[in-house]
């Protein structure tokens, strides 16, 4: 009976304790429900809130960063496009500025060539007429000594006819072909020809080789009116030819033809 009290006292107080120590576990985890619910209201939300908050900002922020990546990217091209725009505005410029500027030199080199043309121009005009001048000088020059020698000429030919009488022999060459010699009164025979004018003593008068006097007609022709002014007849002519050539050289004259007078061998 005592052994067997015991072993329920035993087991009571094996009860006891184990209610005890459940009753502590009981407390136990009232106390942690407590812990846990204070660290819960006081600790854990306010550090969730806390934490969401953090997000909170953190996501404005990252907003606000990507806003001024925009910004700064936004600013970027625009600065890049400014740059772009000024580039080929001076690009533009320096362009205008070398097509101005070639178009300068266009004109300079146009005017030049147009001065130095000119200049050219005035020279070689400047140079004809220097070379007129000069030509001038020495036809006047010629000329002047010309003059000199036909005032020689014409004063020896007036001391000539002053000295010539009707019957002074005169000594002619006719075209360079044909000489001949007779007097004055048988070329002035006929008073109103030509012929008598020009041995009248007041025109001037060529002279040839030796002081003869030049005619410039044909030779044998003027030698045959010579002939017909000897001696008052036509002379006779093998061809008709020389017939015409007689008689054109008495029409030259204005020495008057007699009518039947043609004579043809």
């Amino acid at each position: 009976m005592n052994s067997n009290n015991n072993n329920n006292s035993i087991n009571n107080q094996l009860n006891n304790i184990n209610n005890n120590d459940n009753n502590n576990n009981n407390n136990n985890n009232n106390q942690n429900n407590i812990i846990n619910n204070i660290v819960s209201q006081d600790i854990i939300i306010p550090i969730q809130q806390n934490s969401n908050r953090i997000e909170n900002e953190q996501n404005q922020l990252n907003l606000r960063e990507n806003l001024l990546v925009n910004n700064n990217n936004n600013i970027n091209n625009n600065n890049i496009n400014n740059n772009i725009n000024n580039r080929m505005e001076i690009e533009n410029e320096e362009n205008a500025n070398n097509q101005f500027e070639t178009k300068i030199n266009e004109i300079y080199n146009n005017i030049f060539n147009m001065i130095t043309q000119e200049k050219n121009k005035i020279k070689t005009k400047k140079e004809s007429l220097q070379k007129i001048c000069n030509d001038f000088s020495l036809y006047k020059k010629q000329e002047i000594e010309s003059l000199e020698e036909e005032k020689k000429n014409l004063k020896g030919l007036y001391k000539f006819f002053n000295k010539v009488k009707e019957n002074d022999i005169i000594d002619l060459n006719i075209g360079g072909t044909h000489e001949i010699t007779t007097t004055r009164n048988t070329l002035i025979k006929y008073k109103n020809s030509i012929l008598a004018a020009l041995f009248s003593g007041e025109n001037k008068l060529p002279l040839y080789k030796n002081g003869k006097i030049f005619i410039d007609r044909d030779g044998e022709s003027f030698v045959n009116l010579v002939n017909f002014l000897r001696t008052g007849k036509y002379p006779v002519f093998k061809e008709q030819i020389e017939e015409n050539k007689f008689f054109d050289e008495l029409n030259y004259w204005k020495i008057p033809i007699i009518s039947g007078s043609k004579n043809i061998k």
